[in-house]
């Protein structure tokens, strides 16, 4: 794994600490909706899972953020319940799952525990994924500085370090359009999961 998100951390904290809750929250969501693709992914190749649950939870998340009557408290436990499962012998689709999960997790805990930390983490799971992409092609490759460099300029990489960026910079503008971070935040997930390695059947990483 490369450390460049780690390199940009601190600043991606240091801005979602200027937001309010609502601009954090969204941003969380937004991270979510570019990995729930990935999911469907996962479900569609193992007939695993709940993808439109999975969306609808992260629908409650905007909810929340539009509305203040909206209870999060219970959601939590239901997005682990959609987690694949460990060990899974389709372990690459799998972790995309992980991910996507997680993200909802993240950005549900931004809300319940109005945290940047939980934001952030969120974030993370954009970058990882991507990552974890990456390194599909790198399959029995001893880690290098110069295998690092490729994992770091793979498309992959750099589609999810320019995601995260447009998102931060479109709940920090004076007046969001949260329709509109939603629907494109999902559409361009949804492109860029089509570009995602499958990995192969019924092999297990253990």
């Amino acid at each position: 794994m490369t450390n460049e998100f780690g390199a940009h951390e601190a600043e991606l904290a240091l801005r979602l600490g200027r937001l309010d809750r609502r601009r954090r929250v969204a941003f969380s969501a937004a991270c979510a909706e570019r990995l729930w693709p990935l999911y469907v992914r996962f479900q569609s190749v193992t007939g695993e899972g709940d993808s439109e649950a999975l969306a609808a939870l992260i629908q409650r998340v905007w909810l929340a953020i539009t509305r203040d009557d909206v209870d999060l408290s219970d959601l939590p436990a239901a997005v682990e319940a959609l987690e694949p499962a460990e060990d899974h012998p389709r372990f690459v689709e799998a972790g995309y799952a992980e991910n996507a999960t997680a993200c909802v997790f993240f950005a549900l805990q931004s809300w319940l525990r109005d945290s940047v930390q939980d934001a952030v983490y969120a974030a993370r799971q954009v970058y990882d994924v991507a990552d974890f992409a990456a390194q599909q092609f790198e399959s029995g490759s001893t880690f290098t500085p110069a295998m690092e460099e490729r994992l770091r300029s793979s498309l992959f990489v750099v589609e999810a370090v320019r995601g995260i960026n447009v998102d931060l910079a479109a709940v920090e503008v004076d007046d969001p359009d949260w329709d509109h971070l939603r629907d494109r935040a999902r559409s361009e997930g949804r492109d860029w999961a089509l570009a995602f390695p499958h990995g192969p059947e019924g092999v297990s990483d253990g």
